[in-house]
């Protein structure tokens, strides 16, 4: 639908480990973007260990709470010895060469058994130039849009996809660029996005 977004993410469980990439469905060459890994444990467990891996020759610019592995050009986080829930969040870079559809992979492991890592596995670029995305920031409640330039453009929420609400209000810069801010409050539900262009 023109000027409107939206990215599903698939979900999988392993018996005592569950975890779910996110990350933005589309990348702009040269621009950072975020990708977070949410870990949720069962009680019985007791220590566990994450990796992930961005597309080959994409730079890995940052690793929140982590490591930097430069022999294997991977994000590392771990072993934590306890059972607690975490995002585990690191930042890339694609390059200006890159081109097309591009592969995230990961590993996950706790208490000496594999977990595979589920949710988002392809980034790509924009359809089009002028094809409206959203991107999601390190913070949960920022976005990034990359649209027209110089267009004005309409953040909308919704909880159950039937009724949506406008958020904030944005105008794109020259490159098409703009930050959204989420204030319709709300903490800790479900929530969905779409950005629309609307008039002056």
């Amino acid at each position: 639908m023109p000027g409107t977004t939206r990215a599903a993410k698939a979900i999988g469980k392993t018996p005592d480990m569950l975890v779910i990439s996110h990350a933005p469905p589309c990348y702009i060459k040269g621009q950072i973007m975020f990708i977070t890994n949410v870990v949720t444990l069962e009680t019985n467990a007791q220590t566990y260990a994450v990796e992930h891996c961005p597309p080959p020759g994409w730079e890995i610019v940052s690793v929140i709470g982590g490591t930097y592995d430069t022999n294997n050009h991977k994000a590392k986080w771990g072993p934590f010895f306890d059972n607690t829930t975490r995002s585990l969040v690191y930042g890339v870079r694609a390059l200006p060469s890159t081109s097309g559809a591009q592969t995230l992979d990961g590993r996950a492991a706790y208490d000496g058994h594999a977990a595979a890592i589920q949710g988002a596995t392809i980034v790509e670029l924009p359809a089009a130039a002028g094809t409206s995305v959203l991107l999601p920031t390190a913070g949960l409640d920022k976005y990034l849009l990359l649209g027209k330039p110089n267009q004005s453009y309409s953040l909308e929420v919704s909880t159950n996809l039937r009724e949506w609400v406008e958020t904030a209000r944005t105008v794109t810069d020259a490159s098409g660029w703009a930050q959204f801010s989420d204030s319709s409050g709300g903490s800790g539900m479900m929530k969905f996005y779409r950005a629309k262009m609307t008039t002056p």
